[in-house]
């Protein structure tokens, strides 16, 4: 669980630094997996923080998860 929170912090530092120039990024969060020592509620909950914390910053365009399953559907990867 700590390295997973580890990590989340790690890519909203990055993704705060690519914003640096006032533009908002367009952005979507994919589902995180379930994994060793992190259960299915745990990776979910994750998940929502992440996009929350994301979209209170208000440098980002949040995509909607069903939004961007379509689109990949629709380009078939």
């Amino acid at each position: 669980m700590k390295k997973l929170s580890l990590i989340i912090m790690l890519l909203l530092a990055f993704a705060m630094a690519a914003t640096a120039q006032n533009k908002k990024m367009k952005i979507a969060v994919m589902d995180f997996k379930a994994g060793v020592g992190v259960n299915a509620n745990e990776v979910e909950g994750l998940s929502d923080m992440l996009i929350n914390t994301l979209f209170e910053t208000k440098k980002f365009d949040i995509v909607e998860r069903t939004q961007l399953y379509e689109v990949l559907k629709e380009q078939k990867l």
